[in-house]
């Protein structure tokens, strides 16, 4: 089924394709890079370049049909294998709530979870862009002695220094969307991670691929404190580097408070007039409030967007006819899926990487529409996907 095929179909050949990316922790210090591709495609009996696309007709083939396929609706949630017994209740998990809008609906949906099994539910504030508080957050949340603390922002150098306390009081650490981390010692999973970004680059860079005919030239929103941004990025840099000879990428560095602040549009902006690109992609649509004006007011009208994790703002542009492609994922399910990984270290197994991928679709002009809009900000889908996980947890 073409809805399901995004969770199931591709999940073995995106792994594959990306399991030799080496990819920074920590880029403090290093300026913006870029990287395009200038050398053309082997042509064959079966396989010839085009100068219409820039690529080969089989390696086109492949990246319109997994346009295709990102953009059908979740209907399964990636996990699949039941637990082995019925959970018992009593334990607490604590949760690290930043001041990014979308953890607030990892907060309310891990609470959701937590109680659906029987497990008290607690939260401790830290601002993303002070990252000293998510230090102090995890000694406050550690004193709680709970079974695990879940938090998200802050590469693992910044909390590294913790591990040794939480192993000694056997209390589990799950982060998300924080890009690489050791899943060792008392590191119970990594959400959101590589293979999470590695999918969120390929369906964006196939995307522009497609849309551009072979020849677009894209600036991306480098945050280097955001480990899981630069995954992404060298992820769709890897993408248009195999499958568009004529494509062109440039990173552009922004700072964790220019991207929390909503002020990192200038920098694109100036990136784009300066370089002539005609896309713009970003990984959080809440980092550029009111871009398409910023965009409209430098004269560059024209310049398509896209990116993950978009707002309600950017699908409207596109149902009024702008050319954008955004990926909108349920935020909400992260909090379910963190109560599985904890749930699946007591029985003393592991979600598997391809299980860990998020339920996303590729919401283009195509099939944006006004209601899709309304929910965006709110994305549930699958509608049931609460009802899956309590199903494979034997708690419905």
């Amino acid at each position: 089924m073409r809805a399901t095929s995004l969770l199931r179909g591709n999940r073995n050949r995106i792994l594959l394709g990306f399991l030799a990316l080496a990819l920074a922790i920590l880029a403090a210090g290093c300026g913006s890079s870029s990287s395009s591709s200038s050398s053309s495609g082997s042509s064959s009996d079966a396989e010839t370049t085009t100068e219409e696309t820039g690529g080969t007709t089989a390696e086109l083939g492949a990246v319109e049909e997994f346009v295709a396929e990102v953009e059908a609706e979740p209907t399964k949630i990636p996990v699949q294998t039941p637990l082995k017994a019925k959970p018992k209740p009593g334990e607490t998990m604590v949760y690290l709530n930043s001041d990014i809008p979308q953890s607030q609906q990892v907060a309310e949906g891990m609470k959701q979870a937590a109680e659906s099994v029987g497990w008290k539910y607690e939260q401790i504030n830290f601002k993303s862009a002070d990252i000293s508080t998510l230090v102090t957050a995890l000694e406050e949340a550690l004193e709680k002695k709970p079974l695990a603390v879940v938090f998200g922002v802050g590469p693992e150098a910044t909390w590294e220094q913790l591990r040794p306390a939480y192993e000694k009081a056997e209390v589990g650490m799950i982060p998300f969307l924080i890009g690489p981390a050791k899943e060792t010692g008392p590191v119970w999973g990594n959400i959101g991670a590589g293979p999470q970004n590695e999918w969120i680059g390929k369906a964006l860079a196939d995307w522009m691929i497609q849309n551009s005919g072979g020849e677009g030239k894209a600036v991306l929103q480098s945050i280097p404190a955001f480990a899981a941004v630069t995954e992404w990025v060298e992820a769709f840099e890897k993408e248009v580097s195999e499958q568009c000879p004529k494509c062109e990428v440039e990173s552009v560095e922004t700072s964790i408070a220019e991207a929390t602040g909503g002020t990192a549009g200038a920098t694109l902006t100036s990136a784009l007039q300066s370089g002539g690109a005609d896309y713009a992609f970003v990984y959080n649509g809440a980092f550029i409030p009111g871009f398409k004006a910023e965009l409209e007011a430098a004269g560059l009208p024209d310049v398509k967007l896209g990116g993950w994790s978009v707002t309600s703002e950017f699908i409207t542009d596109e149902v009024n006819g702008s050319d954008y492609a955004w990926l909108a994922a349920n935020t909400r399910y992260i909090g379910w899926l963190v109560v599985d990984f904890a749930l699946r270290h007591l029985e003393g197994s592991k979600v598997a990487a391809e299980e860990t991928l998020l339920p996303a679709q590729l919401i283009t002009k195509e099939n944006a529409t006004p209601e899709l809009a309304e929910a965006v900000d709110d994305f549930k889908f699958p509608t049931d996907y609460g009802q899956q996980f309590e199903e494979l947890w034997m708690v419905k």
